[in-house]
Order: structure tokens, then C-alpha cells, then sequence
């Protein structure tokens, strides 16, 4: 009965929270959603439809920009689900600019079943993968990154950001277990992932390698044959895109000019402090969410590697990817082309489930009666200033925290984007500063 009343709360809580930054009026309407990037990617879904109703292909030549400039060939790869689920939406007689809006919508919605089923995947119990819908639920709202994503109209890979969690969850019960339906939900998870973005494939190849390669000598010809089957689905479910990628991939320039990071960029984003405009977005960085996740996954894994815990291997190699390449990797070239920085987010969401099974594991109780006097005092000094952090990051996207001063510009600069919802792209704030990410 309390796991229930905690999932009706958690439930009711992002629900609130989706209703409060995402009104109903703004997506539910035959208008799509527009401001920043909403925009690029409403146009090349029109283009998409419009190509694939004129002449049966993704990609067509438009005369009206820039004498015939390419549409649906590279530079929409990140868009390609969403322009599928428009199009497929809108043939089903739903009004195109409301299948446009339902994807917006359904990520954010899908963050808590497909938290909690992964969790749940990954043997998680049902109080720690609730444990782990809930930080998921506190990161997609209230880190810095994942709002701007969503935000901005980089929906695409805010969701990629956690849907990679799914494919991840399937693969590894498969191998623990080798039941058919687990290696064909893997292998339609993985595709249907790498549709809504391909930097899938950059989130999950290290953790799939090393689980293949652990199970390498046990699987035999069935095992690799189903392995080999789930890449080729994925393949074949993208090739249609794919093919025209390559096929125009001689107007690939170099584009390392956006979410460019470094060392440095770890200790501002712990922090609070903003870098660059252009890599982090055009709000505040706020990560109390971010770091109270990776903290609690490095003590999850910690317990994890004490007790053995096949899912260590995994979600180590993952996380370490994921710190390399956000934090480390903007001085290669090849990494600078796929904005190194925004893989925080699929970091944070990864270590939502080791740090979900460490918050399990500590009983609260039992460990406030083992404290002396002295160290519950101290507990709560050190609670305060955490707390306060957490709380402040909650506040900075609320708008009736944002002061608000007709005759002072520094008050009005203030209120971008925190104080401003989907619902307010038309206000001064939300009209001043162009797109800057991708």
C-alpha cells in the first residue's frame, strides 16, 4: 500500500510539474509548438511530410531557400522519429500540428514508465525503481541541462537521453537470462532509440560491448546470431535515413563549434557557474539534481562492486564514458563534431539507477538511531546547506521567484528562460536570444 501511494504521488507530482511548464493549450492545438529550435525542427518535419506525400522520398530540393537548398538529408538526422511520428499521426487523421505537439508531449510523459521499467529490468526492486523514477523526475525538470533541452526544442535528445536507459535494461536481462521476448524488445528498444536520435548509439556502445563481450563465450551460435539480429533490425529500421546520409555526405563540414566542453566545465557545472552560452544554454546552470544522482551512483556502484553485482561492469564502463566524453573529449576532433558537453544528460540518467539501488539500501531510521548526539547534529548542519541547494534549483525555474522590474533591464534578462514557460515564447524575454543549440 505505500509503494502505491508513493507511485500516485510521484505520478501526481510530474504530472504537475509537465502541466505547470508545458500548459494544455500549448501543445494540445492544431498549432505547433514554435520558438528557437521548435522551429528548425517544425520545419524540416514539413519538409519531410511534404516530400514523402509529394514523391515518396525523406528528402526533397527547396527552391524557396537558398536556391535549392537540401532538405531531409544530414542535417535532420537528430529529427527523423519525430518527422515519423508526424507524418504517420497525421495520415491516421490527427491534425499535423497536433502529432507535432504529442511528441513533445509523450517525452515528457515516457520519463517515468521508462525510468521505472528499466529499473525495474535492471532488478531493481519496486521501491528503488521508484527510488529511481523520482530522481529521473527531478533531473528532467530541475537540472539546467535537461530543461534547456526540452525547452529549447531539443526534444529529440532529451528523450534519447533517457529512452537509451531501455534498450540498455533489455540487453542485460537478455543475457542474464536469454528469454526470446527479452532479445526482441532489445532489438526493437535499440532501433526505434536510434530513430529518435542516432548520438544513441554514442550513449550505449560501450556498456552493450563489454556486456557482449562478457557473455562472449557462453551465448553460442543462437546467442550470437540474436546479438547479430538486433544490430541488423536497428540497420534496417534506420537505412531509409542512413542511405541518404551517406549518399550527401560530401556536405558535411566541420561543425565543432557548439556544446564544446573541458576539464574545466566539471567544476563550473558543480559550481553553478556558466561558462559558455553556446554550451550549456542561455539559463543558469543548475545541477544540485545532477550531482546529488552521480553521488549516490558512486556509492551504488561501490556496493555494487563489494557484493559482486553483475551490473557493475556495465554502468561503470557507461558512466566513465559518459564523463569522458562530456568532460574530456573536446580536444579530438571526432568528438568535437557531436558537442561533447550534451552527453551530461544520458549520464545523469544512467547513474539514476545505481544511485536508485544506494537510497534503497540506506535505512534511514536504523542509521539516526546508530548516530551519537553530536553526529546527528553535525548530519543535519551538513543536510542544511544540500537541501537549501536542491530547493534553490527547484525555485530558479518557477516565475514567481523571478523579480520583475519594468525600468530595470538586468530584472528583465533575469527571467530567461526560468520564468518563462512554452507558454510565454512570445514575451520579451523569450524574444531575445537566438538558438545556439542543435
Amino acid at each position: 500500500m505505500r509503494l502505491v501511494l508513493a507511485a500516485l504521488l510521484i505520478v501526481a507530482f510530474h504530472l504537475a510539474w509537465f502541466f505547470y511548464f508545458v500548459p494544455l493549450d500549448v501543445w494540445w492545438t492544431d498549432t505547433p509548438i514554435t520558438g528557437v529550435d521548435f522551429e528548425t525542427h517544425v520545419g524540416q518535419t514539413w519538409r519531410f511530410m511534404e516530400a514523402m506525400d509529394g514523391w515518396g522520398h525523406s528528402w526533397l530540393y527547396d527552391p524557396r531557400l537558398l536556391a535549392g537548398y537540401l532538405h531531409g538529408v544530414i542535417f535532420d538526422a537528430d529529427n527523423k522519429g519525430w518527422e515519423v511520428w508526424t507524418w504517420l499521426l497525421s495520415h491516421l487523421g490527427v491534425p499535423a500540428g497536433l502529432a507535432f505537439n504529442l511528441f513533445a508531449a509523450a517525452a515528457h510523459l515516457g520519463v517515468l514508465p521508462v525510468v521505472y521499467a528499466s529499473a525495474r529490468l535492471f532488478d531493481l526492486s519496486r521501491r528503488a525503481a521508484l527510488w529511481a523514477a523520482a530522481l529521473a523526475s527531478a533531473l528532467w525538470f530541475f537540472d539546467s541541462f535537461s530543461h534547456w533541452c526540452w525547452w529549447i526544442g531539443m526534444v529529440a535528445y532529451a528523450l534519447c537521453g533517457y529512452l537509451s536507459l531501455l534498450p540498455l535494461a533489455l540487453f542485460y536481462r537478455w543475457t542474464r537470462q536469454r528469454k526470446p521476448w527479452q532479445g526482441l524488445a532489445a532489438g526493437l528498444a535499440l532501433g526505434v532509440a536510434h530513430l529518435v536520435h542516432p548520438y544513441t548509439f554514442v550513449v550505449l556502445v560501450a556498456p552493450m560491448l563489454v556486456l557482449y563481450l562478457r557473455e562472449l563465450r557462453r551465448l553460442g551460435a543462437r546467442g550470437h546470431f540474436a546479438v547479430l539480429a538486433m544490430v541488423v533490425f536497428t540497420l534496417v529500421l534506420n537505412t531509409w535515413w542512413l542511405a541518404v546520409a551517406v549518399q550527401f555526405w560530401h556536405y558535411i563540414l566541420d561543425s565543432g563549434f557548439f556544446g564544446q566542453s573541458g576539464p574545466q566545465w566539471l567544476l563550473a557545472d558543480y559550481l553553478g557557474l556558466v561558462l559558455d552560452t553556446a554550451t550549456s544554454g542561455l539559463l543558469g546552470t543548475r545541477t544540485g539534481f545532477r550531482f546529488l544522482v552521480l553521488g549516490g551512483a558512486l556509492v551504488g556502484l561501490w556496493r555494487w562492486r563489494r557484493a559482486r553485482d553483475p551490473r557493475t561492469l556495465p554502468f561503470v564502463v557507461a558512466v566513465v564514458a559518459m564523463v569522458l566524453l562530456a568532460y574530456a573529449s573536446g580536444y579530438i576532433w571526432l568528438f568535437r563534431q557531436i558537442q561533447p558537453y550534451r552527453h551530461v544528460l544520458p549520464l545523469a540518467f544512467l547513474a539514476v539507477i545505481p544511485a536508485a539501488a544506494a537510497l534503497e539500501s540506506v535505512r534511514l531510521r536504523e542509521l539516526w538511531r546508530s548516530l551519537a548526539p553530536p553526529a546527528r547534529a553535525l548530519l543535519i548542519v551538513l543536510a542544511l546547506p544540500a537541501g537549501q541547494m536542491l530547493v534553490r534549483d527547484v525555485l530558479y525555474f518557477t516565475p514567481r521567484t523571478c523579480p520583475r522590474s519594468p525600468r530595470s533591464t538586468a530584472a528583465r534578462r533575469s527571467c530567461w528562460p526560468p520564468a518563462a514557460t512554452l507558454r510565454t515564447r512570445t514575451t520579451a524575454c523569450s524574444r531575445r536570444a537566438p538558438s545556439t543549440a542543435r
